[in-house]
């Protein structure tokens, strides 16, 4: 039995993989930009490993631990697209790098999308089922964070800029503070 990782790389999905491809127990997938032309059947003991992207033509069982990196390349693209069914483990967690140091807070990274999305026994995942499998909020060390989302059967993460104050505010604080320091000057003056 072979426990050793299985690597398909390419450039932006130009690898194909054969019809159907199972991953055992134990063993780890990676995919750099790889396109599986069919289904992905993975054992739920194996991991599946995601630094760049991951295209699925079929449908893909999913193992009990996903990770993936998002960086600013990713950007407004899929990480993980599957046009079929998509079946996760009920305990399956997605754990989310952040490779970026300043990302463009435009951006909208979406993590996984599936024509469907199932548990083991077939049943519908609901939207606060599949966000308590990833982290509420990425951390990219910019100043705002970017926060997890359901939509359109995919999971995505867009920037929470609220707490950055817009160009305006950062004017009426500074004529405000300008404001201040000249009376204080005056009534210096005026005491003196």
């Amino acid at each position: 039995m072979n426990v050793g990782p299985i690597t398909f790389s390419g450039t932006a999905g130009t690898e194909e993989t054969p019809l159907a491809v199972s991953v055992t127990a134990g063993q780890t997938f990676i995919s750099d930009e790889a396109l599986v032309n069919g289904t992905l059947t993975m054992a739920a003991t194996s991991t599946l490993e995601v630094p760049t992207s991951l295209k699925v033509t079929g449908d893909m069982t999913a193992p009990k631990t996903i990770q993936f990196t998002v960086d600013d390349s990713s950007s407004n693209a899929i990480i993980l697209d599957v046009g079929g069914t998509l079946v996760l483990p009920g305990d399956a967690t997605i754990q989310i790098t952040s490779a970026f140091e300043d990302p463009d807070p435009s951006y909208t990274f979406q993590v996984l999308t599936a024509g469907n999305i199932l548990d083991e026994t077939g049943a519908q995942y609901t939207s606060a089922q599949l966000l308590a499998m990833v982290p509420d909020v990425l951390p990219s060390g910019a100043g705002w964070d970017y926060v997890a989302y359901y939509a359109n059967n995919g999971i995505f993460y867009q920037a929470d800029i609220s707490g950055v104050p817009e160009p305006a505010t950062w004017v009426l604080l500074l004529l405000g503070l300008t404001g201040l320091v000249c009376a204080s000057r005056r009534n210096a003056r005026k005491a003196a």
